[in-house]
């Protein structure tokens, strides 16, 4: 006959490292995600063609420039310097250089391939203007 203490004790073991389970994958999935290997770079490395909203944790204008692009209905990535390690590899293979630090900036990839870019963004009027330009918008 089993001990009633062992089989209380196996018992809440088992609940313990299930709970612990159930906190532990979301959590790793969280930070894979956030810093992890960028998807920005994988688009870059398959020749992808996409938009890229570039910001800071410092961007004064970033919310603004989110919105438009959101109008607008562009289809875009994300793109934190601040926080994204490959930042610094994305811009190389991008060829932008960013040496005033200006925040947030657009740019327009085809085929891996940096095709445009916009800076100095005052307005929302700046951003529709790029996109339909480029026609980025995805109401074709």
């Amino acid at each position: 006959m089993r001990d009633p203490e062992f089989i209380e004790l196996k018992n809440k073991f088992f609940i313990g490292m299930g709970i612990v389970i159930l906190f532990a994958i979301p959590i790793m999935i969280f930070l894979i995600k956030t810093y992890g290997n960028s998807n920005v770079l994988n688009k870059i490395n398959k020749k992808d063609s996409f938009t890229i909203l570039v910001v800071s944790k410092d961007c004064d204008n970033c919310s603004m420039v989110n919105s438009a692009l959101k109008k607008n209905d562009v289809k875009y990535v994300k793109l934190n310097s601040s926080t994204n390690k490959n930042y610094e590899e994305i811009m190389k293979k991008l060829t932008i250089e960013n040496k005033s630090n200006e925040f947030p900036f657009i740019v327009y990839v085809d085929e891996g391939i940096m095709k445009a870019n916009l800076f100095s963004i005052e307005s929302e009027k700046d951003v529709a203007e790029f996109v339909e330009y480029h026609g980025l918008n995805n109401s074709k």
